[in-house]
């Protein structure tokens, strides 16, 4: 399993969260940036990975609905895995 962290303190916006998540998990450039487009590279690529947002509180409070439709997305594609162990994708959002 392979693990990224990243840190969502100092983010204010939809760009600048799509740049942070892009770098830390090194997208490929067709990224569009979106969640439609991070529910397709998490599906492509994801596979074994273990994703921790941290720091989220913040933009919770700037981004709610947003960030809820991230969320409810991250756990439907975790829940669609196949289940063969270290073959998941793991999402998780800490405050």
């Amino acid at each position: 399993m392979k693990v990224f962290y990243i840190d969502l303190k100092d983010i204010d916006n939809k760009r600048e969260l799509h740049e942070k998540i892009a770098d830390a998990l090194a997208l490929p450039e067709y990224y569009g940036s979106n969640l439609d487009a991070l529910a397709d590279v998490l599906t492509e690529y994801g596979r074994g990975w273990d994703i921790i947002f941290y720091n989220t509180s913040r933009i919770r409070e700037v981004m709610p609905a947003y960030m809820d439709s991230m969320e409810d997305m991250c756990r439907e594609l975790c829940e669609d895995e196949d289940g063969v162990p270290g073959n998941a994708l793991r999402i998780r959002f800490y405050p």
